[in-house]
């Protein structure tokens, strides 16, 4: 297993997370579950540069790949970055809906914290940007994970 196939893991833990949560988009009126990706926002068709159309970007999540660090005589460590963002013009409920999904999550990844072959460990870190693009929304969270360590072979004139 990969650093990739963990990002796809978490994208898929977290659609399931996230999948009653109802937060304000951009158009009026309009509230939907955060989308979640692998690495970064989606563009747009060059074709249609419609403002409107791009309520799919918030409220999200993006699971990005940080970094990793092997060892060659302990497991592996991966750092893995997720990024929610979220929509509102009141300033009282924008930081708290990114506060909301984000204590969620952690909560979940407490109680699952195994992932195929990777598995929490350390410490969950989440962060609210001090300063907010407002009316769009944004926090972090830092997550580390171990993957085994891969079995070094041996041939049989190695025996």
């Amino acid at each position: 297993m990969t650093p990739i196939d963990l990002v796809d893991e978490l994208v898929e833990f977290l659609k399931k997370v996230i999948k009653n949560y109802d937060l304000s988009t951009k158009m009026n009126g309009i509230s939907k579950r955060p989308s979640v990706y692998a690495g970064y926002l989606p563009t747009q068709d060059e074709e249609d540069d419609d403002e409107l159309k791009t309520p799919d970007d918030y409220p999200c999540i993006l699971v990005r790949f940080i970094m990793d660090q092997d060892d060659i005589n302990q497991d592996d460590l991966t750092s893995i970055r997720l990024i929610i963002g979220t929509y509102s013009i009141d300033d009282q409920s924008g930081w708290r809906d990114t506060l909301n999904i984000a204590t969620r999550i952690k909560t979940e990844l407490k109680k699952q914290h195994v992932f195929g072959p990777f598995s929490l460990i350390g410490t969950v870190q989440t962060e609210l940007f001090e300063e907010q693009l407002r009316p769009y929304w944004h926090g972090i969270m830092d997550i580390d994970f171990c993957i085994p360590q891969v079995q070094a072979e041996l041939e049989m004139e190695d025996w």
